[in-house]
């Protein structure tokens, strides 16, 4: 079952040759036919053995249904190739076992195997109902472990097989005996003159309509032993009242351009006795062979374990016998654990930028004393929010939560927190659209509907007074207009250079609002870094490995974040004096913080909001850009501290 891209062509398809030849072992496959359908294609080779002469009958199927790694939506098209593939004579026991094949593991070609087993089993067994899918599985797996290789693959084995029991007859009774005179006939391609449809519901007319599937329920008990004493028993029937049909019959007649003799279609017959290769007593003989060859090369091995032990080698010792890897754990244990440890960071840095970038944060995050979680608001837990936590929430005491700006994450506010005394309870949260929060995702977003989407999480948390709620640029909009709607909640805010009105604009915002989003949004790592040294005042010099993992892990949100920008942009109101009058209504005491040298919106901007806010006060930071966790976040973490405990005992 090969997949596009992912298996090398190792058969000719006519378009490109008509045959392969392998010289390092004198094989040659010439291309015989093919038959297309819609979702496979059946072709026929001939495969000759250029030192003997000797040549064989190839039908080879392709699968171009079934997606890597998962399972097909119905299972209609693969019960078609199943009836295909036993049409064919595949099963044929007078030849080998038909081979197998993904492109990518081994699930599909489990899948296979498990379906039809349990068919094949089910229509040769007195008591289908003792039949037991993943006993069966369980056997298999014995032969060849890792079969089914997902939850999908799984599935979709039970679908197929209630869909599979609907038409177990038709499927039965298109299973036929592989005739190799028949095998070069030119018209076999249009031998019934029909279409696809037509042709296929002919030889198994139900198969292809989508069934209701219903996943089984409950464990069944194994009865290998009756099923093979059955099938046995009916090996034998039918080797004894083999007869050829009619039609193969007649196409041999007109090979051989004579009628053919009894004695001729004897020699067609089986032998009297067939071993099926699909029983269970053959599965269980082949299984106990390859476990003793198993246990001897096991013997094998611990002999020779046991002689090296005894003959310890001058390569693993010193002049005084003293072991190397006792010198390399004692003596020199230090040098060694240092390259080591070298060795694995300098791996990281060359090959895994992303992931060292990610192993920088999970450590800062534990030296700030925070630890990550996840929230699920939906009953399935595909719509979460991912936050991080400090210190234990305390009764009466107001807990701190921290809200980023646009194309940000709850991690920028690390080297804030980590300031900040263990025994305050922080939070930090990632918006919809950002960092690891998923399932929350807008068409298009807007403050107001950040503000909603903060309220559920607040609801989830229990978080529903006594907040002392922090944000950061787009994060201090959305704090603002928290606190006028939904003034319950919050105890106290703080503000951290949030947008003002076009008064405040400088150039830089200015240029973002014309269309120009990679001053907030790099997409490369120059454009990232000319993004820190705009919004930075203290020079930031990060390494190359690093820029280019912590680009690496922005750009996994970069459509998000553009379409929560451009959203944003495009609602003037988050603009205009209009929306900030309405900050009158936030009577909580709120703390402006802004920097001096800020490059989005001028230091002016503390006062005008100020006046707008009537219990706010403003602290103006110097040498501050607009990234104040980079430049100034020791002090930030001061003035949240001061401000929280001022407004606490005021209470």
């Amino acid at each position: 079952m090969p997949s596009l891209n992912k298996c090398w062509l190792y058969y000719p398809d006519y378009q490109n040759d008509s045959e392969i030849i392998f010289d390092d072992v004198d094989l040659k496959v010439t291309f015989v036919s093919d038959r297309q359908y819609r979702y496979y294609t059946q072709r026929k080779f001939e495969l000759i053995n250029l030192s003997t002469g000797e040549s064989r009958p190839i039908v080879h199927w392709s699968d171009f249904d079934w997606p890597d790694h998962g399972a097909p939506k119905n299972p209609g098209p693969f019960l078609q190739l199943l009836g295909d593939v036993r049409h064919c004579g595949a099963f044929d026991v007078r030849y080998g076992p038909p081979i197998l094949h993904c492109s990518a593991g081994i699930g599909r070609s489990g899948t296979f195997v498990l379906v039809d087993s349990i068919l094949k089993t089910l229509a040769h067994t007195q008591t289908p109902s003792a039949v037991s899918l993943m006993d069966v599985l369980a056997h298999i797996r014995m032969q060849r472990y890792g079969l089914i290789q997902t939850p999908e693959q799984l599935r979709f084995s039970y679908i197929a097989v209630i869909a599979g029991l609907k038409n177990l007859n038709e499927i039965e009774q298109t299973e036929g005996s592989f005739i190799e005179c028949s095998f070069n006939l030119s018209s076999d391609s249009e031998s019934d003159g029909d279409d696809e449809n037509n042709f296929n519901s002919k030889r198994y007319p139900k198969v292809c309509r989508r069934q209701d599937n219903v996943m089984p329920n409950g464990r069944l008990s194994d009865v290998f032993d009756d099923i093979n004493c059955e099938l046995i028993k009916r090996v034998d029937s039918n080797a004894s009242s083999y007869q050829p049909s009619p039609k193969s019959t007649r196409r041999l007649q007109s090979l051989s351009g004579s009628k053919l003799s009894s004695e001729d279609l004897k020699q067609l017959s089986p032998p009297s006795k067939i071993v099926t290769p699909h029983d269970v007593e053959t599965s269980l003989r082949l299984r106990q062979e390859r476990l003793t060859r198993n246990d001897a090369i096991e013997k094998k091995v611990n002999e020779m374990k046991t002689k090296l032990h005894e003959q310890s080698s001058s390569m693993f010792t010193n002049n005084d016998g003293t072991s190397l890897f006792k010198l390399l754990t004692t003596k020199y244990r230090r040098p060694v654990f240092i390259g080591i440890l070298t060795l694995f960071t300098g791996s990281l840095m060359l090959y895994k930028q992303a992931l060292f970038v990610q192993f920088y944060y999970k450590f800062s995050l534990c030296r700030a004393g925070l630890t990550k979680h996840s929230l699920a608001v939906d009953e399935h837990g595909l719509a979460a929010f991912s936050y991080s936590e400090k210190g234990s929430r305390v009764q009466g005491k107001p807990s701190i939560v921290f809200v980023h700006g646009v194309s940000s994450n709850k991690d920028t506010w690390i080297p804030i927190i980590k300031h900040i005394p263990n025994h305050y309870h922080c939070i930090t949260i990632d918006l919809p659209g950002h960092g690891e929060t998923v399932g929350l995702n807008e068409d298009r977003y807007s403050i107001d509907k950040f503000v909603e989407k903060l309220k559920l999480f607040f609801d989830k948390m229990h978080l529903t007074e006594n907040i002392c709620i922090i944000g950061a640029s787009m994060g201090g909009a959305i704090v603002a207009m928290f606190a006028v709607k939904y003034p319950e909640y919050v105890s106290m805010m703080c503000l951290l250079a949030p947008p003002a009105n076009e008064q405040y604009e400088t150039d830089l915002i200015r240029k973002i609002k014309s269309g120009d989003s990679t001053a907030l949004i790099p997409e490369t790592p120059e454009q990232l870094r000319d993004m820190i040294n705009e919004l930075t005042v203290k020079q930031v010099n990060m390494p190359g490995f690093f820029i280019n993992g912590f680009l690496d892990l922005r750009l996994r949100c970069l459509n998000e974040h553009k379409k929560v920008l451009n959203s944003l942009i495009e609602d003037e109101k988050m603009f205009t004096t209009e929306r900030h009058l309405q900050l009158k209504h936030a009577h909580c005491p709120t703390l402006v913080l802004w920097g001096r040298q800020d490059k989005l919106y001028i230091a002016a901007g503390a006062d005008y909001f100020c006046k707008l806010l009537p219990n706010a006060k403003s602290i103006i930071l110097d040498e501050c850009g607009h990234f104040m966790a980079i430049d100034k976040p020791q002090e930030v973490a001061e003035c949240i501290v001061i401000f929280h405990d001022e407004n606490f005992q005021r209470k």
